[in-house]
């Protein structure tokens, strides 16, 4: 009895959390409730209510989750959103150090994958996202995976794990990680071998992304009709993993002549998925060179101011600052 009314005590002087939810999980209206939460994972969330009581609610059926976090990760939080990342990990772990409920480690922790990403640290972003898949294996954060989406060549540093990771048959996310990378290397036989057999897994998110990394490779020899069928999957995958699927299919259209079905498969990662930085940028550079390629210089000026506002601290961003300068040259020259 004592316990149920410390809990309503502090319910009522505002320290509770506030859970909101959607049930079922994709339906309009949102609820919310009060109280302790004890712990948040994928498969649920576990709440102490103000009498006493616990009650579960399904992870998927989530929305947010309103708490007392500490200074330190609303910082980092911040400096994560203006693109200063070093600065955000600083603060991230300070934060980390001093929160001592599990799953708000696991929030900071997401938080620092996507810094790390967003900075090229491939190797420290996979492991970091892999630490949080042993702690929750159904993490809500799954869509912020490390995984490579415009070709590059991994580092020296990151390259050695990648391969550890490419033999761990038991450990999927790692393989998928690992595949992604090693796309664009000398390794791509054993990449596609690798992402081809994850494509066979019982977990969906695995399996849709696994799919999307092998379509990165097959896009210039396909069909229109092929590339339809890759766009409606990607519409039936999860609405968080659609991200990096949906550039692939831009791409692909680009590649087949199709500018102005490749902007419109482009512009749904800016739109949708804003906070993944470094994508939504590249997207939205991609899609103002399709829309150059339509004739519509103007709407393709707009996206890149809109690069240069939203993402200037990124390369993508530093190419749409470029040509909004060679355009202002052209300019004054044809004045002159």
């Amino acid at each position: 009895m004592a316990a149920a009314i410390l809990v309503s005590l502090q319910t009522s002087g505002g320290l509770a959390d506030v859970v909101y939810f959607h049930s079922p999980p994709r339906a309009a209206a949102e609820s919310r409730i009060e109280g302790e939460v004890l712990d948040y994972t994928g498969h649920e969330l576990r709440l102490r209510l103000p009498d006493g009581r616990e009650r579960l609610l399904p992870g998927e059926h989530v929305a947010r989750i309103e708490t007392k976090r500490a200074t330190e990760q609303l910082s980092g939080d911040r400096l994560l959103g203006e693109g200063r990342f070093e600065a955000a990990i600083s603060a991230l772990d300070k934060a980390a150090g001093q929160d001592r409920r599990p799953w708000v480690r696991r929030e900071i922790r997401a938080s620092k994958v996507r810094c790390l990403a967003a900075l090229g640290r491939w190797r420290e972003a996979g492991e970091s996202f892999l630490q949080l898949l042993r702690e929750d294996a159904d993490t809500p954060y799954f869509k912020w995976i490390p995984l490579a989406w415009v070709p590059s060549t991994p580092s020296r540093a990151f390259r050695p794990a990648a391969e550890v990771w490419l033999r761990q048959t038991d450990h999927p996310a790692a393989r998928l990680i690992a595949a992604s990378h090693l796309l664009s290397t000398g390794r791509r036989g054993a990449a596609l071998a690798a992402l081809s057999e994850l494509s066979n897994r019982d977990d969906r998110r695995i399996v849709a992304l696994a799919k999307a990394q092998r379509w990165r490779t097959m896009a210039p020899s396909v069909t229109a009709a092929q590339i339809e069928t890759w766009e409606a999957l990607v519409e039936r995958m999860p609405g968080d993993l659609q991200g990096g699927p949906y550039f692939v299919v831009g791409h692909a259209w680009a590649q087949h002549d199709k500018p102005r079905r490749a902007a419109l498969a482009l512009m749904h990662v800016p739109i949708f998925h804003p906070r993944q930085s470094r994508l939504a940028a590249r997207c939205l550079l991609d899609s103002g060179e399709a829309l150059e390629r339509l004739g519509q210089t103007e709407a393709a000026a707009r996206l890149y101011d809109e690069i240069v506002s939203r993402y200037g601290y990124t390369t993508a961003g530093k190419e749409a600052q470029s040509r909004i300068d060679a355009a202002t040259t052209r300019k004054r020259r044809s004045r002159g």
